[in-house]
């Protein structure tokens, strides 16, 4: 396999993004990649792991999404 197979990169990020944006509306796919961002923060925070740990974003997309839903 070549490294763009291997490779979670930008794109991918977008195309979630616009899978929610076009599902809900942009203003909701906003809040949820705010809440992922904030949980990766708080769990980086609470866990004391090293600075170059790296976390797989995608579970905080979801859980973005319940909470988002779950709030508004």
């Amino acid at each position: 396999m070549t490294g763009l197979e291997l490779d979670f990169g930008a794109f991918n990020f977008q195309l979630i993004y616009l899978i929610i944006a076009c599902y809900f509306t942009p203003s909701f796919a906003n809040l949820v990649f705010l809440f992922a961002s904030i949980l990766v923060i708080a769990i980086f925070l609470i866990e004391k792991t090293p600075i170059n740990h790296r976390y797989p974003f995608i579970p905080y997309i979801f859980l973005g999404l319940v909470l988002t839903q779950l709030i508004f």
